[in-house]
Formats: structure tokens, sequence, C-alpha cells
């Protein structure tokens, strides 16, 4: 989106479409990288504050006023002049940018007394966004996957193209969906927001599968302004919730995920090098950091029914443990991937099925998974391109050459391209 000079930025459909202003903060530039700011994180807070008090008012106003909150930090905080504040100015900003746009409508606001004063004391060190979120998620009338998209988009401030990397839904659909999500939402004329909420399993459940989400967007980014393999901030503001979240409750599920942040958390700082990444099997191990490797453990525990957070927390404390990858090393983990295929219907599993398969010498059936399941994602999926690269290379090395050099072709983040090309003159 253009930002242009003396022009009021105003909520509508391409706005609904750009990426949230946050983005745009220079983070490269000397003066905004001094302010200990998680700009996203923040986003999720201005919304979490504002939706408590305003919550009888369209969302849209909301978002507009934290746009607008950010538009005004990008024309007005020069060097020299930051406030000493900051979060607390965003706060102000989006508040009294919202006071203003309601003067103009026929929305009551519940309380009177609220004034535009831009001295007036904001609460800012409260931390709203897990309870807004356990709000959200606890909605009757909105389907499992819509609170998912609405609650990452607003709460997390991730962009759409993120959330379809996750969700494997296409960009249009998301934005139908969260449009149709605020229409309920309004129509429904919800009081008291952020009530306590009874923890149900449904809740719990929708609860966990965002937090799992935002994690893994953080530990394996696929923004195309992101250069760099791993957002540590996502991750440990994903699992910060997360952790508040066991203190409401002890359910199994809940600990089994934060097992699994635990033992991912434990090899973040070996995931790259000089801005390359480094595949799991070639990550320096006396680098892990054996205080979450130990946390993982403490917090594992078998459920009476399987659940793929405790699958996938098993494998990968198997794969961090492991004395060797030999051919009873593969079997274990294809066995664990077998089971996890059976209770999820993402594909993303039987990607990682079909690497599993291939090291055990089965790889014609893992090609014959991967043929059935192409029409699930996008066209050249990152990791199903690469295990397929991977499975032909020494049947066809000609398909694996093509295959490498259309991932060049169109993967947005330098870094990649740099493990491709790696890849490539390793041949």
């Amino acid at each position: 989106m253009k930002l242009l000079k003396n022009v009021r930025v105003t909520y509508g459909e391409a706005q609904q479409k750009s990426d949230p202003l946050w983005t745009m903060m220079p983070k490269k530039n000397i003066h905004y990288s001094t302010i200990a700011i998680n700009f996203r994180t923040l986003y999720g807070k201005l919304f979490a504050s504002l939706y408590k008090q305003f919550n009888t008012i369209p969302v849209y106003y909301i978002e507009e006023a934290i746009q607008n909150a950010f538009y005004k930090a990008l024309k007005s905080w020069k060097h020299n002049a930051i406030p000493k504040q900051p979060e607390n100015w965003f706060f102000i900003v989006a508040k009294n940018d919202l006071l203003n746009q309601l003067k103009k409508t026929t929305y009551a606001i519940a309380d009177k007394t609220l004034s535009t004063d831009t001295e007036q004391e904001i609460e800012t060190t409260k931390d709203l966004r897990l309870e807004t979120l356990l709000y959200f998620a606890s909605l009757p009338f909105i389907s499992p996957e819509s609170k998912l998209l609405f609650i990452l988009k607003n709460l997390f401030g991730l962009h759409v193209k993120e959330i379809s990397s996750c969700t494997l839904i296409e960009q249009e659909t998301i934005y139908k969906r969260i449009s149709r999500t605020k229409k309920k939402i309004q129509q429904q004329k919800l009081q008291n927001p952020l009530t306590v909420v009874r923890l149900t399993p449904e809740t719990l459940a929708v609860t966990e599968e965002i937090l799992y989400a935002v994690f893994n967007l953080g530990f394996d980014s696929i923004h195309e302004k992101n250069e760099e393999l791993v957002n540590e901030d996502i991750c440990l503001d994903a699992m910060a919730l997360l952790k508040k979240l066991l203190e409401k409750t002890k359910e199994t599920s809940t600990r089994n995920l934060f097992s699994l942040f635990c033992f991912h958390i434990a090899r973040l700082q070996t995931k790259q090098a000089n801005n390359i990444p480094i595949p799991f099997f070639k990550q320096e191990r006396s680098q892990w950091d054996q205080r979450f490797i130990h946390l993982g453990f403490q917090y594992l525990n078998k459920p009476q029914k399987l659940t793929k957070f405790y699958i996938e927390a098993v494998m990968i404390s198997n794969h961090m443990t492991t004395p060797r990858f030999d051919h009873a090393y593969w079997e274990d983990i294809t066995y664990y991937y077998r089971l996890l295929t059976d209770i999820t219907t993402s594909p993303i599993p039987k990607i990682n099925l079909c690497y599993c398969l291939h090291k055990i010498n089965k790889t014609e059936e893992a090609i014959q998974i991967l043929n059935n399941i192409k029409h699930q994602l996008p066209e050249n999926h990152l990791y199903y391109t690469l295990v397929y690269a991977e499975l032909v290379k020494d049947t066809s090395p000609k398909t694996t050459s093509s295959l490498l050099d259309t991932l060049l072709e169109t993967l947005p983040q330098s870094f990649r391209k740099k493990y491709i090309l790696e890849q490539l003159l390793s041949e």
C-alpha cells in the first residue's frame, strides 16, 4: 500500500488486503532499531485492549484505529524524537483515533466518560491477548476454522499470506471467512467481553491449535520480508502465552504442546549459520540448550488417546537423543509418522513420512503418496518439492535439477535460494 503525504488512511477493501502497517516500520533504520518493541505483538495487544473497551462496535473500526496509529508513527517518529514510552504512545494514539471515528457514527460507547486527552492514563502493561483468544475461541456461532483465521490475523498480526502457508487455505478464501466472522460477531451484539471463559475441550483445542500455528510460523518463517529462517520473537511469544494457558489448565494435550515447544526452542540457535539453513541432521548438538530438552521431557505425558502434539513431541525427543540415525531409527520415525497421518488431515505430515520411507528404501511407496497429495498443496510448495527432488535424485537427476531450478525462480527469500544453490552445486 502506498502511503501518501497528508492523506488519512481509511479502512477499505484495499487496506484489508494489504500488509499491516507495522510491517513497514523500517527495522534496519538506526532510530527504530533502538526501540525495544515487537510490533507484531504490539498489534495484538492493542487489538485486545481496544476490543475489551469497545466490543459493541464493528471490529473494523478497531483495526483501522490500530493501522492509523502505525501510520502516524511512520510520519511523526523522527531521530531523537521517539516517545519515551513507545507502547503507551501507540495505545493512546490508537484509542484516540477510535474515539474520533466513533464521534462520526451512531454507535453508542459504553463508557461516556472516555476522553481523547492524550495525557489520559491507559493500561499498557497487562497483556489481554490470552483472555481475548480464549473468548473468541469459545464463541459457539463461529466455526473452529474461522476462529483460527480471525485470531491469527487480529491477535497475532499475521499476514494473510502467512496464514495461508500454515493452513493451506487460499488467500481469497481467508479474506472472505474473516469478513464473515466479523459480521457474525457484530450481529450477535456481544456484551461483557473477556469474561471468564469455561475451558471446554473445544475451546482448548482451538486455542492450542492457534498457538501451535503461531509457533510454527516463527520457527520456519516464510514471509518474503523476513530474511531469516527463524523469528525468535514469535516463537517465544507463543510459548509465553502457552505457559499462561498452563496456569489455567493441566490438560495433557496442553502439557505435550509445551513439551514440543521446549524441544524446538532448545535447538533454535542451531537452525542456521551465516544466514543459511542447517538441516536437522547437520546441526551442532553441543549447542542445543539442555535446559529446554530436560524441560521438554518433564512436560511430556502419554495421553489416553494419541494426539498430534504428543506424537510430534516424542518424535523430536527421539531426534534429539538418538546416538545414531541408522535403519532402525528411521523405522521408528516412520512408524510415528504413520500414526500421525492417521489422526490428521493435513498433507504436511505425509511429506515427512515420504522422506522417512525413502530412508528405509521404500521410495516407490513414498513417490506414490506424494503424487496422491500434490493436489492438496499450492504449486511449487517448498517442502513437497524438496522431498520429491531428493526421492528422484538417483533415478532422474534431470528432474531433481528442474525442480530445484523452479524453486530458485519462485522463492522470495534469498537465504533459501542460497541453500538450494548449494544443493545443486553438490550434485
